[in-house]
């Protein structure tokens, strides 16, 4: 199991190039260590993912049935499978260990010259640094309370 945590900001080159920190890129399992997937997350970030956690998840989206769903509900399914697999891309660490990220993904998550990386466990979420600390400030549930509440 991928093990990705904590918090990097890293600069972004203009090809559109960054270099994945040390502590996550020891993280990834040798034999992924090049295969790698992109997906434009819920939270208007990149999250990166290795191939086993990748397959696992989509396999999940691939396999929901339509068996006795109303035509309606079909429909559903098929854009939100579409719409699923459409916002993927496979990608390679190149030699250098820089992840190149495509034009397409830096704008969903307006990513211009530096990025925030974050690690979560099984994934690792890429981030504009204006866009994260909005998103950790509007959070209005207090971490101390979580940690008591959660553990």
């Amino acid at each position: 199991m991928n093990k990705f945590q904590g918090q990097y900001r890293v600069k972004i080159d203009a090809k559109g190039r960054m270099v994945l920190p040390a502590k996550l890129k020891s993280c990834l399992p040798e034999s992924h260590n090049k295969d790698i997937v992109l997906f434009q997350g819920e939270d208007d970030c990149i999250e990166v993912f290795t191939q086993d956690v990748w397959v696992q998840r989509a396999n999940k989206v691939a396999n929901i049935s339509r068996k006795g769903l109303s035509p309606e509900k079909v429909k559903q399914v098929k854009v939100f499978q579409r719409q699923y697999f459409s916002r993927s891309l496979e990608v390679e660490l190149d030699a250098n260990g820089r992840l190149l990220i495509p034009k397409a993904f830096l704008e969903f998550a307006q990513i211009e010259k530096e990025i925030v990386v974050v690690g979560e466990w099984n994934k690792i979420e890429l981030w504009n640094p204006e866009c994260y600390e909005k998103f950790i400030a509007e959070d209005d549930v207090d971490f101390s309370e979580m940690l008591s509440e959660f553990l």
